[in-house]
């Protein structure tokens, strides 16, 4: 009876063992599954994120290399407007446009200095700065406003003869804008009132 008893108990943990043992195992196995999905995410997550900024610097690339429109028609808007052998600024002026000056856009550039605009005008074709013109169109000055007493010379250049004094504070006609290719120097061609016309220092004033 005794035997009997050993042998039953023996028995049952054997079947114990066979229904506890398989469960145990399943837990580790569903561990280390769990394990090794965390570690591939781990590894995963720093890829991705490099990924989603790659695209995002490509996506900036893209749009940075974008050209802006090209208008067909700009007009200058500072006192002169300089046309230039390149598109950039240390390029030579090829020759000079006054405010209010339409010129016709050929094509279009961008360097290190920023957009240029390629333009003909006088028979010259060359570069533009975009910070010198304007896409709507630009009225022309009419006068021009001495802010201190300066001469009026026979040309664009100190070395012309003098023609007559425009006074500080005074308003006279404007004709035209020159810049002096030698010394860089504005001028302003203007008309006195006694019918005398001549050039002087848009230094001077400041045109309108």
């Amino acid at each position: 009876m005794k035997k009997m008893k050993i042998a039953l108990v023996f028995g049952a943990g054997i079947v114990a063992g066979g229904v506890f043992m398989p469960i145990a195992s399943s837990s580790a196995s569903s561990n280390l599954v769990l394990a090794s999905v965390e570690w591939v995410t781990s590894q995963l997550t720093p890829l991705n994120n490099r990924v989603a900024n790659l695209e995002k610097e490509i996506k900036n690339l893209e749009i940075s290399n974008v050209k802006p429109s090209l208008p067909s028609t700009i007009y200058v808007k500072t006192p002169v407007g300089d046309i230039l052998r390149g598109a950039m600024e240390h390029y030579s002026t090829l020759t000079s446009a006054p405010m209010g000056q339409a010129l016709t856009v050929k094509d279009q550039f961008i360097s290190s200095d920023g957009r240029y605009f390629l333009v003909t005008y006088n028979g010259k074709t060359g570069y533009i700065a975009d910070w010198e013109v304007s896409t709507s169109a630009v009225k022309k000055p009419t006068s021009f406003v001495a802010s201190k007493t300066a001469p009026v010379l026979r040309g664009a250049d100190s070395s012309y003869r003098q023609k007559g004094t425009v006074n500080a504070g005074q308003t006279v006609q404007y004709l035209n804008t020159f810049k002096n290719s030698s010394t860089g120097e504005v001028w302003i061609h203007v008309k006195l009132p006694n019918g005398v016309d001549g050039c002087v220092k848009l230094s001077n004033g400041e045109v309108r």
